[in-house]
């Protein structure tokens, strides 16, 4: 039999088998299912090359219209090149914050990878305004990343100092048989200290050393090119791909010569509508039993493990389904994947799966205050199909002199449209009553119940997502009176905590070049760790222009330990008037 024929047969067989189970038996579902996963046949946890790892979860994402989420992960597999490696990596004033602090991160894993080999080496380069040589070729990990922890943020930006120390390090060079000398350049900004007389030192470099190779990384530049005149090969990264790139560059890790996946979709509830999103190559083909399957192949995305592979499948509860009293619905039949890397194969499937639940509860409860009754009677709980629109009660309850103030919702899966209303979430959403101090002679005992209240997030987190926001230069922060739904967007729109019972939500309106803060809450609470809150570098913060904080006058700050770094940025002159009344 020849191997064409093998696999047709080994196909049918897959497909008959996955036919001939029972449905209930393999999909049989009482409770929703959020996540589930497939291993290799390689155990993955047990960190063994090139096994992988799929999580798929699914969920919804509007009424009766939920997404399968796949996330791909694998363990790399190291090659047989070896390299004389000079890391030359920026900490100039842009670097600063989260930037700094995840580009460490990634070069102390690319640092792991490329000396796991026990034959290569690195040295290490840092540079701003002026450069220093941290480290000589070493093969010891530890020396390298102590040079990474070090790395600080202040400075200009100077090429030309840095590939200087790169030719002073390489006077006294010697070779190691069997590996490539490598130059990597790592920068989050453009040269602006002696420009451009790097591109003389970059050609003096190549002159000198003809067999080597000099790379570069951008980090979270766009779409600049700053380094093309100085690097044989360069690639652009943000904070999220800026790993990947550098063992792309390299080649340390092997790219899979095969990596597919193919999740099989439950056509007796749903169907697919045609909307994919994600890594790779996409096709549906139909199983012989009329199985739908999603046919996911990421072989030629360069997938070796570093960074994982995402892909989005988004399908419809079919109509006669919407209004099922049970509302538990598996979304596959079956999830398969196969492998190759390096000569490692791995042939994978489960028939475990997502089950989605159509309606979740709303309930509510009194949250009195201590020591108190509540007289009245707590609106009913009902079930809602999530995605749908549902009213808050009106209902007002009593308890003694105090002042009842309104339902609050405490469920983060609630999305509050406004006051009266709010989008059903993918779990059971939990409504408080809130309450006031009492407006007559207090006659209860305990401590008086705060009136409803927002956290802000971190100081460092606000202001870089404030910073996210705006495309241009900021002019003013200011209060919103409604809010705007269709401005949010994303995970930058929302600045409370995670630990936050109401939302504070932020947009940017490029109009009037303002921030607009909104929140349901009584009060906005400023978080204890406040710490560069419009503040960050002066080079690359879109803060610094503002003069207009009115949005903030009335934030209670009470309870904040450090402002550290506050207006670090601001070159404009604000008006002071609008902090007067934080404590």
């Amino acid at each position: 039999m020849n191997k064409r024929a093998f696999k047709i047969l080994a196909t049918i067989f897959a497909v008959s088998a996955l036919a001939s189970l029972p449905f209930f038996a393999a999909f049989a579902a009482d409770v929703p299912v959020r996540r589930i996963d497939l291993e290799s046949s390689a155990s993955y946890g047990a960190g063994e090359a090139g096994a992988w790892r799929v999580d798929k979860e699914a969920y919804w994402t509007k009424k009766g219209v939920a997404n399968i989420d796949l996330t791909l992960n694998a363990n790399p597999v190291r090659s047989d090149k070896h390299y004389d490696l000079v890391l030359v990596a920026d900490q100039s004033g842009s670097m600063f914050g989260d930037t700094i602090d995840e580009a460490k991160a990634d070069l102390k894993e690319f640092t792991n990878t490329l000396l796991s080999d026990g034959q290569s080496r690195m040295a290490m380069i840092s540079f701003s305004s002026s450069s220093i040589l941290n480290s000589d070729f070493t093969t010891d990990v530890a020396t390298i990343e102590n040079s990474i922890n070090r790395l600080g943020a202040s400075g200009s930006t100077n090429y030309y100092s840095a590939y200087n120390r790169v030719l002073s390090l390489l006077e006294n060079y010697e070779p190691v048989p069997g590996n490539d000398l490598c130059v990597m350049l790592v920068s989050d900004g453009f040269p602006n200290d002696d420009h451009p007389q790097e591109v003389a030192l970059y050609k003096l470099l190549k002159d000198k050393y003809p067999d080597s190779f000099v790379y570069g990384v951008q980090y979270s530049m766009g779409n600049a090119e700053y380094m093309l005149d100085v690097t044989d090969k360069m690639e652009k990264s943000d904070h999220t791909t800026f790993l990947d790139k550098m063992m792309a560059l390299t080649g340390i890790r092997v790219p899979f010569d095969t990596m597919i996946l193919s999740d099989y979709i439950n056509n007796q509830y749903f169907e697919l509508t045609g909307k994919m999103t994600g890594d790779g190559k996409k096709l549906v083909e139909t199983a012989n039993d009329g199985t739908p399957m999603v046919v996911w192949d990421v072989s030629k995305t360069g997938f070796n493990g570093t960074m994982p592979r995402k892909l989005s499948i988004e399908i419809k509860l079919k109509d006669e389904y919407i209004n099922d009293e049970d509302g538990l619905f598996p979304t596959n039949k079956k999830l398969r994947g196969i492998s190759s890397v390096n000569g490692i194969n791995n042939d994978s499937s489960t028939l475990a799966t997502p089950v989605l639940k159509l309606k979740y509860w709303v309930r509510y409860e009194a949250n009195a205050p201590e020591g108190c009754t509540v007289d009245g009677t707590l609106p009913t709980a009902k079930e809602e199909v999530v995605f749908s629109t549902v009213r808050i009660a009106d209902t007002a309850i009593s308890c003694g002199d105090w002042d009842f103030k309104g339902w609050v919702i405490r469920t983060d899966a609630a999305e509050r449209i406004n006051k009266d209303y709010f989008i059903m979430g993918n779990e059971d959403i939990y409504i408080e009553g809130t309450w006031g101090r009492p407006t007559i002679t207090k006659s209860t005992e305990g401590t008086p119940w705060q009136e409803s209240y927002a956290l802000l997030d971190t100081g460092l987190n606000v202001n870089t997502k404030l910073n996210r926001l705006a495309n241009k230069k900021i002019a003013a922060i200011k209060k919103a009176d409604v809010l705007l739904e269709d401005r949010i967007t994303g995970a930058n729109n929302k600045i409370s905590a995670a630990t936050s019972p109401i939302n504070i939500y932020a947009w940017f309106n490029s109009d009037d070049s303002t921030i607009y803060i909104y929140s349901d809450a009584d009060t906005i609470k400023g978080n204890e760790d406040s710490a560069y809150l419009f503040g960050g570098s002066l080079n690359s913060s879109r803060l610094s222009a503002v003069t207009d904080f009115s949005g903030v006058a009335d934030w209670d700050m009470s309870g904040v330990t450090t402002l550290r770094g506050f207006l670090a940025a601001n070159t404009a002159i604000p008006d002071l008037d609008d902090f007067a009344n934080w404590d």
